[in-house]
């Protein structure tokens, strides 16, 4: 049993996960041992993504007092929740890993104010993660740009092939 004092640290703690992230998914683990939650967490460790075991009524104490009760409303049985700034990547690396841990269930999430149902993580877990957006932009700015630099070098390449055609001729 957990002292007063340890609770109200635990639901600050809460709360500021809530308040700080953008992406937060609610999970079961129940029927996974301490060594696949540690793979978890190693997997998801690169990318800055959280994973922690919570009591569920502590969880529905610092959503409220975080102004995002709704995401409580998921908050039932063994839960552990998953949280990052990178929603997008989180939502992948949990999906990946529950594709291949059947005792691992993402049940649902919250994106800012918005609660997410299981599919709808699904659904967020194909979209591309920010770093393959940004890589799409530059590419999509640098092509036009590459393009302009290789037409403007043309005139210039057709008089060097008729001057060496007249040294040649």
């Amino acid at each position: 049993m957990l002292l007063r004092s340890k609770k109200s640290e635990i639901v600050s703690h809460l709360e500021k996960i809530c308040a700080e992230h953008s992406g937060i998914f609610i999970t079961h683990y129940q029927g996974m041992t301490v060594s696949d939650i540690n793979t978890l967490k190693k997997a998801l460790k690169p990318s800055e993504v959280k994973f922690q075991v919570v009591k569920n009524s502590l969880l529905k104490i610092a959503a409220a007092n975080a102004g995002k009760k709704l995401i409580s409303s998921i908050a039932s049985g063994p839960v552990a929740i998953a949280y990052s700034s990178d929603a997008v990547t989180a939502a992948k690396l949990l999906d990946k890993f529950a594709s291949n841990n059947p005792n691992f269930k993402i049940v649902g999430g919250m994106m800012d104010s918005d609660l997410l149902s299981q599919k709808e993580v699904a659904e967020i877990a194909k979209l591309p993660s920010l770093n393959e957006i940004r890589s799409m932009l530059v590419a999509a700015i640098n092509a036009p740009a590459g393009k302009l630099v290789r037409l403007l070098s043309l005139p210039a390449q057709n008089v060097i092939n008729v001057l060496d055609a007249q040294s040649k001729g």
